[in-house]
C-alpha cells in the first residue's frame, strides 16, 4: 500500500497522570501541578508537569524542592506508595476508562456503518493509542467536511504557516485536489469526535496526529499541545524536517539516533534525507540503512497492531547503588511482595478479561553474571492467593544456587493461559535458563530507554503477527541494556512464545 494510501492517528493524553490526579481534586484544574514519586528526597522527583507549571521552566526529573522555587504555587501530588513501591492503580484505572471509552466510540461507528474491522486501535502505551483509520475512510463517501467542524475540534494545520482556512479555500476553488489530503480532513473529524468523547466520559483532555504513518502521526501530535489535534499532509514533511531534531523522531531517540549524528555530524531529519542510500550502506548494515532512508523521505511502513486489550501487566522496583540486594532474604521478601502484588491484578484482570496466566518467567541482574531469566508453567486454577506464596518458593529455591553475589534487577512475567498452545509444557520445578552474553560485563548504569514495538494482538489469538524488522529485532538487547540499573520487577505477560520482552512495552512499564 502506498504510504499516502494510509491514514494513521496518534491520541495521547495531555499530562496524564496530573491529570488522573486533578479529577480527585477537581479545585485544582489550571492550576501548576506536578506529580512526584513516592521518596521525598529534595521533594521527590517529578515525574509529570502541567503546562501551566511548565510555564515557569518546570521539568521532568527536577526534584520537587527545585520546582517550588521556580513556581512558589505549584502543587505537587504524591504517587502513592505500598510495601516500599509506587501504587500506581489509580493510573492504569484512568487509562483502562480511556481506551474503553474509545473502543466504545469505534464499536458505535461500525454498528452504524454494519461493518465490521473498520479501525484498528493499538494500545502504544498506559496514556498513548494508534489508530489506523484507512478502512473506515475508505468506507465513507469522499467529501470535504465543513470547515467549522473542524474548528471546534482545534484542528491546527502542518503546512508552510498556511492555516486551515486557507488550505481549505484551495480545496473549495479547485486549485487542489489531492485525495489524501481530504481523507486526512476526514479523519480529523472522526479523530476529534473520538476526543470528544474521552473529554465527556474522563474528563481528561489529549491531543492528536493525523497522518500517513506512525512516525508522522506521533510528530504531528507533538506540534500544537495541549488539547489539539493537528494534520500533518505528505507534501509539508519536508519542510517541517528542517526543523526537526534526529532526536525526536520515534525510534531515534536513543543510542541509534546519537550515532547517525555524530557519524555524518548533522542534527535534522531534513539533513538526514539529503544523504543517500549508499552514504547509509557504508555505516550501517542494508536493512538498517534503507529503513533511515526511507524514515528521512517522510515513509514508516509499520503496521498499526489490533491490541485493545493490554498485553501484559508488571509491577517492580529500583535498588540503585548501596540499596542493591545482598541477602538471600531481601530477595525472597520482594519475590513475594511484587507477587502478592501482581496476583492481585491478575485476578482483576480476570474478572474483566476471562482469562488467566499461563507461563511465568523470572529475569535478575547481577554485577557478575549479567542477565538471566528463567521460565516456568504455572496453574493459576489450582488454588487462590496462596499460590503465589508456592511460585515465590519454587523461585527462591532456583534462585538460591545463583545469586550468590548482589542481585541488582529481578523481573516476574507471566503469560496468558489462552495462549497455552503457544507454548511447550514445562514441569513446574523445571526452569529454563536464559542468559544474555552479550552483556555480562556491562556494569549497572542509567541509560535512555528506547522505544518499544508493542506485540501484536489481535482479535484471534492464533493470529500470527508479522515478521518483525531488522530493526525490530533488536529488541531484546535494548530490553537488557535498558535493565542495567538495580531494579526488581514483577510482570504479567500474554506475549507469545516469539515474542522478545520489554520492560518498555507500555504494559509492563510500572516502575
Amino acid at each position: 500500500m502506498s504510504n499516502c494510501n494510509r491514514i494513521i492517528a496518534l491520541i495521547d493524553m495531555d499530562c496524564f497522570y496530573v491529570q488522573c490526579e486533578q479529577r480527585l481534586e477537581p479545585d485544582k484544574w489550571l492550576k501548576p501541578c506536578a506529580v512526584a514519586q513516592y521518596n521525598n528526597w529534595k521533594g521527590g522527583g517529578i515525574i509529570a508537569v502541567n503546562y501551566e507549571a511548565r510555564s515557569f521552566g518546570i521539568k521532568r526529573g527536577m526534584r520537587g524542592d527545585q520546582a517550588k522555587q521556580l513556581c512558589p504555587e505549584l502543587h505537587i501530588f504524591r504517587v502513592p506508595d505500598e510495601n516500599g513501591k509506587a501504587k500506581l492503580d489509580k493510573y492504569r484505572d484512568a487509562s483502562t476508562e480511556v481506551f474503553q471509552a474509545i473502543a466504545d466510540f469505534i464499536d458505535e461507528q461500525e454498528k452504524t456503518m454494519e461493518t465490521d474491522d473498520l479501525v484498528i486501535l493499538e494500545r502504544a502505551s498506559v496514556d498513548e493509542a494508534f489508530l489506523d483509520l484507512t478502512k473506515m475512510i475508505d468506507a465513507k463517501p469522499l467529501m470535504l467536511p465543513d470547515l467549522d467542524d473542524l474548528t471546534s475540534f482545534n484542528t491546527k494545520l502542518e503546512f508552510d504557516n498556511h492555516s486551515m482556512a486557507e488550505w481549505f479555500y484551495r480545496f473549495e476553488n479547485g486549485t487542489v485536489n489531492h485525495q489524501e489530503d481530504i481523507r486526512l480532513v476526514m479523519a480529523a473529524i472522526f479523530v476529534g469526535q473520538i476526543r470528544q468523547k474521552i473529554l465527556e466520559r474522563t474528563q481528561f483532555k489529549c491531543s492528536a496526529g493525523i497522518s500517513h504513518n506512525k512516525m508522522l502521526s506521533k510528530l504531528a501530535c507533538g506540534l500544537n499541545k495541549p488539547n489539539a489535534q493537528t494534520i500533518l499532509p505528505m507534501m509539508a514533511v519536508p519542510s517541517l524536517f528542517k526543523r526537526i531534531d534526529i532526536s525526536d523522531v520515534r525510534l531515534l531517540g536513543g543510542k541509534l539516533g546519537r550515532q547517525i549524528k555524530e557519524i555524518f555530524d548533522i542534527q535534522t531529519m531534513y539533513q538526514l534525507s539529503q544523504l543517500n542510500r549508499f552514504v547509509l550502506n557504508e555505516k550501517f548494515d542494508d536493512k538498517t540503512a534503507e529503513w533511515l532512508y526511507d524514515l528521512a523521505n517522510g515513509f514508516d511502513n509499520e503496521q498499526v497492531s489490533d491490541r485493545r486489550l493490554t498485553k501484559s501487566l508488571g509491577c517492580g522496583k529500583n535498588f540503585r547503588g548501596k540499596n542493591a540486594l545482598n541477602r538471600i532474604e531481601d530477595v525472597d521478601h520482594w519475590i513475594k511482595a511484587l507477587l502478592k502484588e501482581l496476583y492481585e491484578r491478575m485476578m482483576k484482570d480476570r474478572e474483566m478479561n476471562d482469562r488467566l496466566a499461563k507461563l511465568l518467567i523470572v529475569g535478575y541482574y547481577t554485577a557478575g553474571k549479567g542477565h538471566c531469566h528463567r521460565s516456568i508453567t504455572i496453574d493459576i486454577t489450582s488454588g487462590n492467593y496462596p499460590l503465589s506464596e508456592r511460585i515465590a518458593a519454587d523461585i527462591m529455591q532456583q534462585l538460591r544456587q545463583n545469586l550468590l553475589i548482589q542481585p541488582t534487577y529481578l523481573v516476574v512475567i507471566m503469560e496468558w493461559k489462552k495462549l497455552k498452545n503457544f507454548f511447550p509444557k514445562i514441569d513446574r520445578n523445571t526452569f529454563v535458563e536464559h542468559q544474555s552474553t552479550k552483556n555480562q560485563s556491562i556494569q549497572p548504569q542509567q541509560q535512555q530507554q528506547s522505544d518499544h514495538q508493542p506485540n501484536k494482538k489481535s482479535k484471534s489469538p492464533m493470529k500470527k503477527r508479522p515478521p518483525i524488522t531488522n530493526v525490530q529485532s533488536n529488541t531484546m538487547d535494548r530490553y537488557l541494556n535498558q535493565q542495567q540499573r538495580p531494579t526488581t520487577s514483577t510482570a504479567v505477560n500474554n506475549t507469545k512464545a516469539d515474542d522478545k520482552i520489554d520492560l518498555n512495552d507500555p504494559n509492563v512499564r510500572q516502575t
